[in-house]
């Protein structure tokens, strides 16, 4: 009998359906005979190939089959005598695949079998892998801690990935629910832990800190035996990411800046891209070090001993490898940036680098466990996208652009388009722009789904991942924009205004929401800027019902300088003076008691 990888290479290499890939009669079979082991690697290798091809649509009898195999999968798991091995873990990696499939079948999720192994001793893992963000059964997490810390820890780091979108209630309730029981026994031992630190902002942004400062807590931990030499250099700094390629938004937010910084310091890259990313730019740095994190360790070996002095985070929490790293003391100063523009939770994080445009100055400390550094201006200084509009015709359609990355999707505003729906004069498509998210762990089924239990499936389309100018083309067929709300965006506001699209914004008191609005107010579209969902609907309903009004505000748009109102060069200099003076003032301002935000003239 071939081995698993045999077994899923040949799987891989075909092309017929899955149902004659790995018949359901034969694995029916092996239920029947009770040869659990062999249907087990068979329904590894089926998940692992789903997972491999991204299964995006079901053709022929796809659904058919995965109902089938599904309900195969259950009978195996509700057997006592059956029990998970070594490398069976690789189906807690793999269940955002089982839990969005699930979601697009007739069994929606997998409740009536965790249901039946409630009673049942020795099953945590069995639970753990059917207890997922789509249940609609509400079980204490603490206890699973109790029994196992690991296999828990295992399941509370993955389960995030295991959902792309909070369009659907149940999704969004029991996300902020596993949120609240972020406990003290996690151990950071899986490439996952991403997952939960990156999205909790999503979930909830009033408690993402709670669940930030248990993780972190374990990271260090975890580094516990990291000894890191330093030797500061006044003129040595360091710019920690994973995404500085060109094509990236956090390049795109702030190479003015580091071009800035390198006429005045030596500069170096901790690059912490994988392989096979977009290689990144290296050109403004002296040295480069390449960091890379497996699911088991992370090799720092290259920067342990080092001259920094300053050492700059654009975009803490996008990458495993910097959650690690701002978790030790690198360097006597460090900065965080706002390339996701969240707290790090982390007190080896010393300062905050944010805009004196963008934030609000009073109480800082409900945002940041970091020292806020305003910088004049705003928080990033985007560089100007090379697409060049061709201003197409638009279709018959009434286009409304939504480009919301996948988590920036959730209940609340899908019911607030409903609204918008419900009060416009014409019929209206939302294309909403989901990027990757859409489509990674085999979601775009169910993410079109969730969107059609609020929305008419005639006044959406959810778009697929698309290149870079593909996905400017296609919103150049909307008629504005509408962003995203609690989180916002950056480059997506940068390149609806490119686009001479209208966009409307809902302004909080974070960054990320706050940024946008003063993109527009510095082109002087204040009108377009709500500070309830409220006045944000009745902004957009005005914008589809008036075609005076829509046509004139673009109009104003499309004849503003965007280049001296954005792009201007001047800007670059904050970052440099900043770090100017907390290189000079650091001792000073770490014994002061006041956290108020540090201001740069």
């Amino acid at each position: 009998m071939p081995d698993f990888d045999e077994f899923f290479s040949r799987m891989l290499k075909s092309s017929e359906p899955f149902a004659l890939r790995c018949p359901l009669a034969e694995m029916e079979k092996l239920v029947r005979r009770r040869n659990h082991r062999e249907f087990t690697r068979r329904f590894k290798a089926v998940i692992g190939v789903v997972r491999n091809q991204n299964l995006m649509l079901f053709q022929d009898e796809d659904q058919k089959y995965f109902t089938g195999l599904f309900e195969l999968w259950f009978k195996v798991l509700e057997r006592p005598s059956f029990q998970f091995e070594a490398g069976d873990e690789m189906l807690f990696t793999c269940n955002g695949n089982i839990t969005n499939l699930l979601a697009v079948t007739p069994h929606r999720n997998g409740d009536e079998c965790l249901k039946k192994l409630s009673g049942q001793p020795d099953n945590l893992a069995k639970l753990l892998l059917l207890y997922t963000p789509r249940s609609r059964l509400e079980i204490p997490v603490r206890p699973f801690f109790d029994a196992n810390p690991l296999l828990a820890s295992l399941w509370y780091a993955s389960l995030w990935n295991w959902t792309d979108t909070y369009v659907n209630p149940l999704v969004q309730k029991n996300c902020e629910y596993f949120l609240g029981f972020a406990d003290e026994r996690f151990e950071p031992f899986d490439s996952d832990l991403i997952c939960g630190y990156f999205r909790c902002t999503y979930v909830d942004n009033t408690r993402d800190r709670l669940l930030k400062r248990v993780f972190n807590r374990a990271v260090r931990k975890y580094c516990d035996g990291v000894r890191v030499s330093n030797r500061p250099h006044p003129r040595s700094l360091a710019v920690v990411s994973a995404y500085w390629n060109g094509q990236h938004a956090v390049y795109r937010a702030f190479a003015p800046y580091v071009e800035e910084l390198a006429r005045h310091y030596d500069l170096t890259l901790i690059n912490m891209s994988p392989p096979g990313r977009q290689k990144p730019e290296t050109s403004l740095f002296k040295r480069v070090f390449n960091i890379e994190a497996s699911p088991s360790r992370i090799n720092v070996s290259d920067i342990v001993e080092n001259d920094f002095q300053l050492a700059y985070f654009p975009d803490v929490g996008m990458s495993q490898e910097s959650v690690y790293l701002a978790n030790l003391r690198l360097a006597p100063i460090q900065c965080m940036g706002t390339g996701h523009p969240v707290s790090s939770a982390s007190p080896r994080m010393d300062y905050f680098i944010s805009g004196a445009e963008v934030e609000t100055p009073d109480r800082p400390e409900d945002n940041y466990d970091e020292r806020l550094v305003l910088l004049p201006g705003l928080s990033v200084h985007p560089i100007k996208p090379k697409y060049v509009p061709s201003r197409p015709p638009y279709p018959a359609e009434f286009l409304v652009n939504c480009p919301w990355m996948h988590m920036k999707n959730n209940y609340r505003m899908t019911r607030v388009l409903r609204e918008i729906l419900d009060g416009a004069s014409r019929p209206v498509v939302f294309s909403i722009f989901p990027g990757c998210g859409a489509t990674s762990n085999s979601s775009y089924m169910a993410t079109i789904q969730d969107f059609a239990g609020i929305l008419p499936e005639k006044a959406f389309v959810v778009q697929p991942d698309l290149p870079y100018e593909e996905y400017m083309r296609r919103q150049e067929l909307g008629r504005f924009t509408l962003h995203s709300y609690p989180f916002g965006g950056g480059t997506t506001a940068v390149d609806s205004l490119i686009l001479g699209k209208p966009l409307v914004v809902m302004r909080g008191r974070h960054e990320y929401n706050r940024f946008p609005a003063a993109l527009l107010k510095r082109i002087g579209l204040e009108e377009l800027i709500a500070d309830s969902l409220d006045r944000w609907r009745d902004i957009c309903l005005r914008l589809i019902n008036d075609e005076v009004w829509l046509a004139e505000i673009t109009r104003r748009l499309q004849e503003t300088d965007l280049d001296a109102k954005l792009f201007r060069l001047a800007d670059a200099t904050g970052l440099r003076r900043a770090f100017d003076h907390l290189i000079r003032h650091d001792a000073v301002l770490r014994r002061e008691q006041d956290r108020k935000p540090v201001c740069i003239d």
